[in-house]
């Protein structure tokens, strides 16, 4: 930006102190649309400047004050602001101060520190520095120059190399006219424009085109002519070649044969079929799937086979009246006893049925036109149709003692229930804090946190991290080539130790004792092997890119740690119980929790295990039905004489939980997953650090916090 700022205060500078004044124009018209205007200095005071028209050269502002578009410096060292619409340089006249970015001392090829408003030059020249890349002189074809990588300078003519390749060159009507050469360098057109030289050509398989043999450009487009002549057996079975009489390519076409035998070869499937192309005279043969004229086929329509599984997908089927089982629907062939049509089967609440069968299915129900009915006990969705309804979600009732004892949802008064804080996430420029969206609370601030994977952005708010934080490095490697070596972050590529020789250890002179690469000269082009650095359960790995010959590394993939995977628990004998990981061994120790089974048809010796390690997988139509989100999941299965066995009637679970565990239990729900997958809520007490409820379903049990 400042560079582009220098520019037009240069052209400032120039227009205002050499004098420049806009020639004006009247126009022969009286009446004059004033679509064209300019700005010169009004004359009385530089502060101000006048519009005119262009076309008639009528004032039509006398004066108006300046718009600030930047700053123009003066040989003195000081600038001043100038007008973005007049280019007038006024105000006073201020020293220039040394910035931390880069301005050109154009022509001479070198750069200095500029002033951090103007831009002006200011600090010792510095030698520009390659790395901008290349950019054509449009004003002299033929020739390209360098552009600094810091500053934008440009210098290093050098004449265009061709590489060999060529741009189409296009007349103003769209058509291409010629070909020019590209340079290799810069990539643009050199040189004189040639004409395309064309010759027909093969595309692809179906097409040919009338192209220039140099630069490939493609005039016309046709389908091959097959020469009649040129169709030859293949000899595989299915295709024979054949040759275009414009541009010489080879096709490949599908035997066609007018007669076709069929052979039954026992297959219940497939049967044999052979035939003589009609076109080159080859042999036709293959496997084919048996058929059948009718669904209540007995044998194949093509060999006769009986007893054959013949496709009878496209054969129409007599059918009649429509079944429903599991949610779908379908018809039975009176021919051949199958069943066809089948699909799902749902309607919508209004409708008498399915819409294809007529018959009304239970549990694919659509409702429409619903609305929101709040009650004693929470809200609920109903269906103004049918009068179906469904809980939604509680009241919440806020913190705050202005607020009463009103649901924030709602605005419905509910006394007897508990008010709750709802905390959200804020921040300013110092750190990040807890806050009570009803009443108030913070809880205590903290600083803002971040490392080079997030670089400028608090991990926990997201709030912009200050410019003088100190981020900690994902992990410090050490580069090197042939001569030197240097150290930088995997994560952010940021160099931490200056590229430095290489020093020789003492055990082996050619490994360098500080990054332990090889050392020599760097006599070969880079190649890349990806090398895999395995993630262990706590650590994370990576896929690694590097040079197999001199070892630099270029890039690299983390792969996350995955975490243990335990395997079964084995009963210690002590109350606790241990599992070893599956993948790195490392064992885990914890108490045996085993609540008692009372209730109907128990046995006396019975135990529900409860299983809180092993991950529970839901169904994706299970999770769509819980009105929230899951924050944990069990199994309960019940044991007798050491087998898994059956609920017969109700069982008491009793669960022992810490004092933390019950705690975090406030304002959620148990459901219990039923073998058809819908969750359902079942009722729970707290005794004497214990979570009791009964149930008459074994399983997944999950604790819900509730959508709000």
């Amino acid at each position: 930006m400042k560079k582009l700022l220098a520019v037009l205060c240069a052209l400032a500078v120039c227009l205002s102190f050499a004098g420049v004044t806009p020639v004006h124009h009247a126009h022969a018209e009286d009446a004059c649309a004033h679509e064209n205007v300019y700005y010169d200095a009004y004359t009385e005071d530089y502060y101000y400047h006048t519009m005119y028209c262009s076309d008639c050269g009528e004032v039509l502002v006398e004066k108006e004050e300046h718009t600030m578009g930047g700053y123009g410096w003066w040989d003195d060292g000081t600038h001043s602001a100038y007008c973005e619409l007049c280019y007038t340089n006024y105000g006073e006249r201020e020293a220039c101060v040394m910035g931390s970015e880069y301005s050109p001392n154009w022509g001479e090829g070198t750069h200095s520190l500029g002033c951090e408003l103007c831009g002006r030059p200011m600090g010792e020249a510095v030698p520009c520095e390659p790395g901008g890349g290349y950019v054509a002189y449009y004003e002299d074809e033929g020739y390209h120059y360098t552009v600094c990588g810091v500053c934008g300078n440009e210098f290093n003519r050098e004449a265009c190399v061709a590489s060999g390749d060529y741009w189409y060159v296009w007349d103003d009507d769209d058509t291409c006219i010629g070909h020019q050469a590209i340079c290799a360098v810069c990539e643009c057109g050199i040189g004189e424009t040639l004409e395309h030289t064309y010759e027909w050509t093969p595309l692809n398989g179906i097409w040919c085109g009338y192209t220039c043999t140099v630069c490939g450009y493609t005039l016309e487009e046709a389908e091959h002519e097959w020469d009649p002549e040129s169709y030859e057996d293949t000899g595989d079975g299915v295709w024979h070649s054949m040759t275009c009489v414009n541009c010489g390519g080879q096709g490949k076409g599908t035997h066609w044969c007018e007669e076709v035998t069929f052979e039954s070869t026992g297959d219940l499937y497939t049967h044999q079929y052979t035939g003589i192309c009609d076109t080159c005279g080859g042999t036709k043969s293959g496997i084919g799937y048996h058929s059948a004229d009718s669904c209540d086929a007995e044998a194949c329509a093509a060999c006769g086979q009986e007893g054959a599984l013949v496709f009878r997908d496209m054969i129409e089927h007599e059918v009649g009246e429509w079944f429903l089982e599991d949610g779908n629907h379908y018809q039975i062939c009176a021919n051949c006893e199958q069943k066809v049509n089948v699909g799902p089967c749902y309607y919508w609440c209004y409708e008498d049925g399915c819409y294809t069968c007529g018959q009304k299915n239970p549990d694919n129900v659509y409702h429409g036109n619903t609305e929101t009915d709040m009650r004693d006990d929470g809200h609920y969705w109903v269906c103004i149709d049918c009068g179906a309804e469904e809980f939604i979600q509680a009241h919440q009732l806020s913190c705050s003692e202005e607020e009463g004892d009103y649901c924030e949802l709602c605005g419905g008064e509910y006394p007897d229930l508990k008010p709750e804080h709802y905390y959200y996430t804020m921040n300013d420029d110092e750190g990040h804090w807890l806050e009570c969206g009803f009443c108030g609370e913070k809880l205590e601030k903290e600083a803002h946190v971040s490392n080079c994977e997030n670089w400028g952005y608090c991990i926990v708010c997201w709030n912009a991290m200050p410019e003088d934080y100190e981020y900690e490095h994902f992990e410090e490697v050490w580069m090197n080539t042939g001569d030197q070596h240097w150290k930088m972050c995997s994560m952010c590529n940021e160099l931490l130790v200056e590229a430095t020789d290489h020093t020789p250890s003492a055990e082996d002179e050619d490994i360098c004792s500080v990054c332990n690469g090889k050392i020599g000269t760097l006599d070969h082009e880079h190649g890349w092997k990806t090398r895999e650095i395995p993630a262990t359960c706590t650590k994370d790995g990576f896929l690694v890119d590097n040079c197999p010959i001199c070892g630099i590394e270029m890039g690299r993939i983390r792969v996350k740690a995955q975490g243990h995977q335990y395997g079964e628990f084995t009963d210690n004998g002590d109350g606790t119980q241990t599992a070893a990981c599956t993948v790195c061994g490392e064992t885990v120790t914890e108490e045996i929790a085993t609540p008692a089974a009372e209730g109907e048809n128990v046995p006396a010796d019975a135990q529900l295990v409860v299983d809180e390690e092993t991950e529970v997988t839901l169904a994706e139509e299970t999770v769509a039905a819980i009105p929230g989100t899951v924050e944990k999941a069990f199994t309960v299965t019940l044991i007798v004489e050491g087998e898994e066995a059956k609920l017969a009637g109700k069982a008491t679970v009793k669960l022992p939980l810490s004092e933390d565990e019950i705690a975090a239990l406030e304002g959620k729900v148990l459901m219990v997953i039923g073998e058809d997958g819908v969750p359902a809520e079942i009722e729970y007490q707290i005794v004497e650090n214990e979570m009791v409820f009964e149930t008459e379903v074994l399983g997944v049990f999950v604790i819900v916090a509730k959508a709000a």
